[in-house]
């Protein structure tokens, strides 16, 4: 800071002061120049904050300065609020719709396991797009959102709550705890399942805990049905695998597994033996073919179609 400025030749200041830099927010703020920069959704916060850098004639004045974006730019801000504090669930929060939405998710990306598809849950573009739908401008932070949330949720109580039918692209068809069980009964005790759709992991498809004490009691016929729901794809693995003269008259071959999986799991002839006998003899009782347990090449099959054991 300069007592006196003195032109000559050229400009020269007298009596020279130090200043804090603070000052220079204050008592020349319409000097300053300003940006913000990488806004992003601050969990910690619970809010859209910004990092910002002022300068004086090109001299840094202060930088890395965290402000509240959205009071520069409500609209990006409450945009990223909604994405990142709510579709990705960045945020930690007293209301109950966001861990029940949450929980939701969860639920359905475990039918998509079951079912090996990737295209049961809907994409974030439409869970954003139903909270944009409901939520105000204006709303871009965890206090404008309680403020707004605690008067709009009065008498509403499922404001927010994503439903299983909102969350799904479609009715995800035979994605049930019977087709799909939790429980699979081997060598008489019942033994947990889990699924995953995930080739080339080790645990792809369908495993079994089974207890230690029982593992020699597992039978090899009933590990080769699976589950109900897994039933349909193994069938056609198997018909695919066939010569091509048996093969032949299974042809359209999804629609003669599905017809297969239905008939053996509505006449349980998983008691009467392992997939294979049964499949063997209903594919000569229909071709009247000499088709031997070897025509059916089990290396073709994915791993997937075999049942995991822990």
């Amino acid at each position: 800071m300069a007592a006196e400025l003195v032109e000559t030749s050229r400009l020269y200041g007298r009596g020279i002061a130090a200043i804090e830099p603070q000052w220079l927010g204050e008592g020349g703020a319409h000097l300053l120049k300003k940006q913000l920069l990488d806004p992003h959704w601050s969990k910690k916060q619970a809010d859209v904050v910004a990092q910002e850098r002022a300068t004086l004639y090109g001299l840094v004045v202060y930088n890395g300065r965290s402000v509240s974006y959205g009071r520069v730019d409500p609209d990006e801000a409450r945009r990223m609020f909604i994405r990142q504090a709510l579709v990705e669930g960045q945020w930690d929060t007293q209301w109950h719709f966001l861990p029940s939405n949450q929980k939701m998710v969860r639920k359905i990306e475990d039918l998509e396991h079951k079912s090996r598809r990737q295209d049961v849950l809907v994409d974030d573009e439409l869970i954003y797009a139903f909270y944009e739908q409901h939520i105000p401008k204006g709303i871009y932070s965890g206090a404008t959102f309680d403020k707004w949330f605690r008067a709009a949720s009065k008498g509403q109580a499922e404001l927010l709550r994503l439903s299983k039918d909102e969350l799904m692209r479609h009715e995800a068809a035979g994605i049930t705890t019977d087709n799909f069980p939790k429980l699979v009964k081997l060598g008489g005790v019942d033994c947990s399942a889990a699924y995953l759709h995930s080739p080339g992991d080790a645990r792809d498809g369908v495993t079994v805990t089974v207890p230690l004490f029982v593992l020699n009691q597992v039978s090899e016929e009933r590990a080769e049905w699976l589950v109900p729901g897994m039933l349909k794809d193994k069938i056609q693995a198997l018909l695919k695998s066939l010569p091509q003269r048996p093969r032949s008259r299974f042809v359209p071959l999804p629609e003669s597994a599905a017809r297969l999986a239905e008939l053996f799991t509505q006449s349980e002839r998983w008691a009467k033996g392992g997939l294979i006998d049964v499949l063997l003899k209903q594919v000569r009782d229909e071709t009247s073919l000499d088709v031997k347990r070897a025509d059916f090449k089990l290396d073709m099959l994915s791993p997937h179609l075999f049942m995991n054991f822990a």
